[in-house]
């Protein structure tokens, strides 16, 4: 029975399977380049052509789900990376995911509509809850190195339909999401679109950030978040 066929029988469900080369399956690639990628209980739904998706060295995913459909559209896993309990939906072309080394990341729901958009997370960064990331409209949302997010958070580059003014002319373009390094972003907290988040910087449990904060080390809260106190930096450990 060829690997294809194996996974169309069992609905893609991949119970404990390491991936020691490339995979080509109907036109999409599966790409280990190191060892000890291990998959659990994965759903993965793939259509289109020319798909990728790349798991790098002790690499896991978990109680996870993947849908593509679309073509062109790729996906990295790094180095020690794990995702777990999480779903990936892809609807579109030339979109991109990269997830960087050593991160935790768990109950995320990412969404990615349409064509060119990019989801980027940096290294050593965490989730403990619940965490939906939206893309649309060839925009992208970076996430930095060593971020800390709680739960009940929404990101999001684009409101998903269009407000018009009176003469019908859309008011509300996309634009693309910036969380720096070293962010803490609490409980509930909402990021629309075109915001910016300086390194260093946390933001309080519930605010709803709506602009830009290009500088560093600041704490955002409230509905629509302001600065609250400036020069603050943060720690995971009680000191």
């Amino acid at each position: 029975m060829t690997l294809y066929n194996f996974i169309k029988k069992l609905n893609c469900f991949f119970e404990m399977i390491q991936f020691r080369y490339i995979y080509i399956i109907k036109n999409h690639y599966f790409r280990n380049t190191g060892s000890k990628v291990l998959f659990h209980k994965i759903k993965l739904k793939v259509k289109g052509s020319n798909n990728s998706l790349e798991f790098k060295n002790n690499s896991r995913m978990k109680n996870s789900t993947i849908i593509i459909r679309g073509k062109d559209n790729k996906i990295i896993i790094s180095e020690n990376t794990v995702l777990r309990d999480s779903v990936v939906i892809i609807n579109g072309n030339f979109n991109e995911i990269v997830i960087g080394s050593n991160n935790d990341l768990k109950f995320v729901e990412i969404n990615v509509q349409q064509s060119d958009n990019r989801l980027t997370v940096g290294n050593n960064t965490t989730t403990s809850g619940k965490v939906e990331l939206y893309l649309k409209e060839g925009t992208s949302i970076s996430i930095g190195n060593d971020c800390m997010l709680s739960r009940g958070i929404i990101i999001r580059s684009s409101d998903g339909h269009s407000i018009l003014n009176e003469t019908h002319n859309r008011i509300n373009d996309a634009n693309s999401v910036e969380i720096g390094n070293h962010c803490w972003i609490s409980q509930n907290v909402t990021i629309l679109k075109g915001v910016k988040v300086g390194s260093g910087s946390v933001v309080g449990v519930g605010s709803i950030v709506t602009k830009q904060y290009k500088d560093s080390n600041l704490m955002l809260v409230g509905s629509p978040a302001r600065i609250v106190k400036e020069n603050i930096t943060w720690d995971r450990k009680l000191v």
